[in-house]
């Protein structure tokens, strides 16, 4: 999943401050966009377009039916209308308020 740098290190500013015992790293907004950085930088190192999709987590949370479809048809498998909508219920508690 692909995400807006500055949002994912928002993102991890959050989870740092909610939980420093847990999160060491990512409190300041620098230290967060520099493992975003050094995430995709793995990413990239090893990614196939023939063995991996790429999706944009706003995508995600914005068109969440076509970006599940889009996942099964990628794997193979059926989009299960029923587990899409379990699935996109479930979406709303992976967004947390950056502010």
């Amino acid at each position: 999943v692909l995400r807006d740098p500055l949002e994912a290190a928002m993102s991890q500013r959050v989870r740092a401050r909610r939980q420093p015992d847990y999160y060491g790293f990512g409190a300041a907004l620098p230290e967060g966009a520099a493992l975003w950085l050094s995430c995709m930088g793995q990413m990239w190192t090893g990614f196939d377009r023939g063995r991996h999709l790429l999706q944009s987590y706003d995508a995600l949370l914005e068109q969440p039916k076509v970006a599940l479809g889009r996942l099964a048809d990628f794997i193979g498998l059926p989009a299960d209308p029923a587990r899409i909508a379990d699935l996109r219920a479930s979406l709303p508690a992976l967004q947390h308020r950056i502010l």
